[in-house]
């Protein structure tokens, strides 16, 4: 399943063989800036089909009540348009594409608002728990998105329990695994951080529940505790307490116990990005998500370029087609094949640098070795693939300044971008965590390994050089022709009075066209056979390739001479008409009707749960639910609140998990441990029994006497 920010990007990603197109609608899309009008989508539609390829439309954003009018007329025009699924978050949409939700108007026609299209809960649903899974199977969901932190043994215990729960009138709920792309690092669609750090008032917050995240998880963020016993990790971090307001985005000025006249808060780790994740690769791991009982693979990046599409797509259709080689029980959702003109490449592609994530469960770096295996403490932008170390520094007569890397092939090209950590890695910090931050510039000339930079600085002998935009892969890209083909085999039956033409695809479905005439024997029948095999083998720009011509004729071996434009119109209206055939074929839907004797599996929503319409509440309310906290969404202060739950915990990624013996050579964390960045400051729990951390809006600077 493969994403797409507009409809070139959609068209470049059914091209390169995805099953399934998941894009933003007109309005309601948690990606704000990747909205597409109807018409575009409608368009993505029609070139979608004749594959079986289906188009999901994600509708993933909490609504508020003055929307659910304008919330069903959109879900009536994408219906309209042919659409397979919305992939919504709040639950108000289960009433809206029944007919049973907003209210009644003149005019307003009531029942079915989307008949046939079907409803998948966005992983902003935050679906861990299989209870809650098998409720919005038994509600009307034909599909749920997981979150993203699940391990493999977590996956397949929510499937199997799934299986058990499942009512024995429907399908079990499909269950869909983000298997690329970038993480959040929150619980998905319980984080308020955005929300929180946002100013003004109404829609004019940055919330990521309302499609406008302003990703404050990729901000340099300092780690300090309140506590003044505790020692900071290292000498130089002490030391850089003065900078601090600088590093953390406040104005400079006296130092941080005197501007906040408070306690000193003392510095542990300034000015990293310590809530940024690397980014999802589980290429090595499609065999067990099937085997798991995954039904789709997801690939995060609606906000991507078309050249980003082609190439992790690509990717991903070549080790998908290896595995299900391997587990002739399973097959694609779609038809055609994508023989690519390029050689996929990930890492040439925008990465924050790869991680499994908690695939194998909660896992210390230290335990490996390797420092962090989940963050990207030193820069939030793309990294790259590693290209060598830099062995010499100079000048040519001219004073161009150029570095020779260790590695002897021809790896840089002008062009190219590459990036770097001009300070290295600090021994006095804990593993995986450097003294500097990633800096960038681009290649304007290389001759072999001697490479001369647009900007040196920061460049010394020892610093390790990564590309992070190869100029030429990127063209490729750009020129790539690859398109996709369904195959098809042509069968031909002459005689002296008709010949006809049967064109069956790899599906089986079949066309004929035929021509009534006076057919003479041919003079060489070898050479007329020849010239039926290739005029008939032609396909074109059509979206077939013909891979086999076989030939009948009454009368062997006297063939009937046909004219090569009786043959050549044949062939076009034959793949005409069996392109007009499957583009009428209806996908298989699996809408599935809200039971209302489901119950949900607890009797109270917390504020973290977000009810924000009337419609939700009374969906809740139908299945059980009687008390409901104001949702957090609508609060206007949260001070002392949780702003974001999740897997990811800073004390286990820096090697100093409260359950575990510590490994790390550095002075063991406090236990009194904060984030701050500008005013914003944020206390860290760690619930080590569910093993996750916890983000709790603190006062702001400004308020704390």
């Amino acid at each position: 399943m493969a994403p797409a920010r507009d409809l070139s990007a959609g068209r470049a990603a059914i091209d390169c063989g995805a099953d399934a197109v998941y894009i933003g609608g007109p309005a309601f899309g948690a990606r704000h800036a990747a909205g597409n009008s109807v018409e575009e989508i409608a368009a993505l539609v029609r070139y979608a089909r004749p594959f079986g390829v289906r188009i999901y439309v994600t509708l993933n954003t909490l609504l508020f009540d003055a929307e659910l009018a304008e919330a069903e007329s959109v879900a009536r025009a994408l219906a309209a348009a042919g659409v397979d699924a919305f992939i919504v978050q709040d639950m108000a949409w289960v009433r809206i594409v029944s007919g049973a939700g907003v209210a009644e108007g003149e005019g307003v026609e009531r029942g079915e608002v989307a008949a046939g299209v079907e409803l998948h809960a966005s992983t902003q649903t935050a679906n861990v728990r299989a209870d809650e899974i098998a409720f919005l199977g038994r509600v009307g969901f034909s599909r749920v998105i997981l979150e993203r932190a699940l391990s493999i043994d977590e996956i397949r215990k929510i499937r199997a329990e799934t299986l058990l729960d499942a009512a024995p009138d429907r399908h079990p709920v499909e269950l869909e695994a983000f298997v690329h792309g970038a993480i959040c690092v929150g619980r998905s669609g319980r984080c308020f951080l955005s929300r929180a750090m946002g100013a003004g008032s109404g829609d004019e917050l940055r919330s990521g529940n309302r499609g406008t995240c302003s990703q404050p998880c990729r901000l340099t963020w300092d780690l300090v505790s309140s506590d003044p016993t505790s020692n900071p990790i290292s000498a130089s971090a002490s030391s850089s307490s003065s900078s601090l307001s600088s590093a953390s985005g406040s104005a400079s000025g006296p130092g941080l116990s005197q501007s906040l006249n408070m306690p000193a808060a003392r510095p542990i780790i300034i000015g990293k990005h310590l809530l940024s994740v690397r980014d999802l690769d589980l290429s090595a791991r499609l065999g067990e998500l099937l085997d798991a009982g995954v039904t789709s693979l997801k690939i995060e990046g609606r906000l991507k370029d078309i050249g980003y599409v082609r190439n992790i797509v690509g990717y991903y259709n070549t080790l998908l087609n290896k595995e299900l080689s391997l587990r002739p029980g399973l097959r694609r959702a779609s038809v055609g094949r994508s023989v690519l003109d390029f050689v996929p490449s990930p890492a040439k592609s925008f990465t924050r640098g790869a991680t499994e994530y908690f695939f194998d469960g909660s896992v210390m770096g230290e335990d490996r070795g390797l420092g962090p295996l989940v963050a990207s403490f030193d820069t939030p932008k793309a990294i790259g693939e590693p290209v060598g170390q830099v062995v010499n520094v100079g000048c040519d007569r001219t004073g161009n300044r150029w570095f020779i890397l260790s590695s002897s092939a021809d790896l840089l090209s002008a062009g190219d971008g590459i990036c770097f950590l001009p300070d290295g890695v600090s021994a006095s910090l804990p593993a995986g965590v450097s003294g500097g931050e990633f800096r960038g510039t681009n290649i304007n000339r290389a001759e072999g390994n001697r490479i001369y930079p647009n900007d040196i600085q920061g460049i010394a002998v020892g610093t390790t050089v990564c590309r992070n935009f190869d100029h030429a892969f990127a063209r490729t890209l750009e020129r790539s022709r690859t398109r996709r083909k369904i195959d098809v085999t042509v069968h031909l039956a002459a005689s002296a009075e008709r010949v006809a033409v049967r064109f069956v695809d790899e599906t089986g479905l079949s066309v004929e066209v035929a021509r009534a005439g006076d057919f003479e024997p041919a003079r060489n029948s070898t050479k007329m056979l020849a010239t039926a095999r290739e005029e008939l083998a032609r396909s074109g720009e059509t979206i077939f390739q013909v891979t086999d011509v076989q030939i009948y004729c009454d009368n062997p071996p006297d063939h009937p001479f046909i004219p090569v434009s009786v043959l050549a119109a044949l062939r076009r209206e034959g793949l005409q008409r069996l392109l007009e055939a499957r583009e009428t074929i209806e996908p298989q839907q699996n809408r599935l009707p809200e039971d209302l004797a489901a119950k949900f599996p607890c009797t109270r929503l917390t504020a973290a749960e977000n009810v924000t319409n009337n419609l939700a509440e009374q969906f809740y309310r139908d299945h059980g639910v009687t008390e409901f906290e104001p949702a957090l969404e609508l609060c206007q202060s949260f001070d002392g609140e949780i702003v974001m739950r999740a897997k990811y915990c800073l004390r286990r990624e820096l090697g100093q998990c409260l359950r575990r013996p510590q490994k790390s050579n550095t002075p063991p964390l406090p236990r009194d441990l904060f984030l701050e960045h500008g005013r914003t400051r944020l206390r860290l729990d760690f619930d080590c029994e569910n093993c996750e951390m916890t983000l709790i809006s603190a006062p702001k600077k400004s308020e704390r006497i």
